[in-house]
């Protein structure tokens, strides 16, 4: 099989030119890096240990890889800001080193894009071992928005607490989701008001149809998780696992499907109840 796209970005390698290769090497290191921060390496993935070798390979050059940071073209920029955080796991030093150069790109560079990427690996720095401080120093005075990323912080994140409950209020769904994630990945107690916003955001009525009822898929897959399924939603949990037609319309969405999530996500809550 070909080895991962990584690889090709080693010094020598001739520089990419093409859109479509740099979005490709981009979303390859994002896939890899949240592999890593769950505590999985790519040796774990279906490519086993071929993957390994090449991540080792690529840990080996990071100081190469780096340079492409300071590439005119935005794309490899993007796509090396997305490897840097693996800069804590060659050593304490490139850590700090690569917590400094995510900082400055954050601050200084021209693309949008780019900075947002920078600010997303710093906080997945820290999660790594890195430094937490400036990730926690740019979240606390971004964007509400932005406070998701702080999931990555987890104890250090505590200074941002006052906002992520303000979040939890919030009358957005999605808002209070990501912020009730956050909050049980910072306090390390789900139960406080991580579950109380997910079991909200599944809630039923018993008049309604289970067609009618779909909660938010993530809400309904986090509560599978942490082994909670809510007695409101247990009517309905048959007809959404194995519904022969789609529970939640396809938009063209890229990334898993809602439907599809909320069926794994009921399956999951069945085999908690001991129904499959």
């Amino acid at each position: 099989m070909e080895p991962p796209l990584a690889v090709r970005a080693r010094a020598g390698a001739p520089r990419p030119r093409s859109p479509a290769w740099t979005r490709r090497l981009r979303a390859e290191l994002i896939h890899w890096l949240a592999d890593i921060c769950d505590g999985r390496g790519p040796g774990s993935t279906e490519r086993g240990d071929a993957d390994a070798a090449v991540f080792d390979l690529v840990l080996a050059e990071l100081p190469l890889l780096l340079r492409f940071l300071e590439d005119p073209d935005p794309e490899p920029r993007r796509a090396v800001v997305c490897l840097t955080p693996l800069a804590s796991l060659v050593g304490e030093d490139a850590g700090e080193d690569a917590g400094d150069r995510l900082a400055r790109r954050y601050e200084e560079d021209p693309d949008g894009m780019v900075r947002a990427d920078a600010l997303s690996a710093l906080a997945a720095l820290a999660r790594l071992g890195g430094p937490s401080e400036p990730a926690l120093a740019l979240l606390a005075q971004g964007p509400v928005g932005w406070l998701a990323l702080a999931r990555d912080l987890g104890p250090a994140g505590r200074p941002l607490l006052p906002r992520i409950e303000a979040a939890l209020e919030e009358p957005a769904p999605a808002t209070r989701l990501w912020a009730a994630e956050v909050h049980r990945r910072i306090t390390g107690d789900p139960y406080a008001r991580c579950v109380p916003v997910l079991t909200d955001l599944v809630r039923t009525r018993p008049c309604d149809e289970a067609h009618r009822a779909a909660p938010l898929p993530a809400a309904l897959a986090a509560l599978a998780e942490l082994g909670v399924t809510p007695d409101g939603i247990r009517p309905h949990l048959r007809t959404w696992a194995d519904s022969e037609r789609r529970i939640i319309p396809c938009y063209g969405r890229h990334g898993p499907l809602d439907d599809d999530v909320l069926r794994e996500a009921a399956r999951a809550h069945l085999s908690l109840l001991g129904d499959r």
